[in-house]
């Protein structure tokens, strides 16, 4: 059983809680009116966001590496073509 002076307490630190206990409540019981009324942004409306910049960042490094390739695939034609204009005595563009 609870006593008198833990109840004297209680009620005391209720009251004395000041301005964030209060601001806690009245956030918790009006947090949907405030979304709403302040067009806030929640958890899931970045879920769509995140997983966009996923996507995007895989793509990008796709795109990296693909370049990469073609850049490499692109010298070694050069190099071959330069040989192949020596080789015949043509002359290219």
């Amino acid at each position: 059983m609870v006593g008198v002076g833990e109840r004297i307490t209680a009620y005391f630190r209720e009251l004395t809680g000041g301005n964030p206990r209060k601001i806690d409540r009245y956030i918790s019981e009006h947090l949907p009116e405030l979304i709403d009324t302040h067009r806030l942004s929640t958890k899931n409306d970045f879920i769509d966001i995140d997983s966009s910049f996923n996507w995007a960042e895989t793509e990008l490094n796709d795109l990296d590496s693909w370049k990469e390739e073609t850049e490499e695939r692109l010298k070694k034609a050069r190099l071959r073509m330069e040989r192949l204009e020596l080789k015949y005595g043509v002359e290219g563009k």
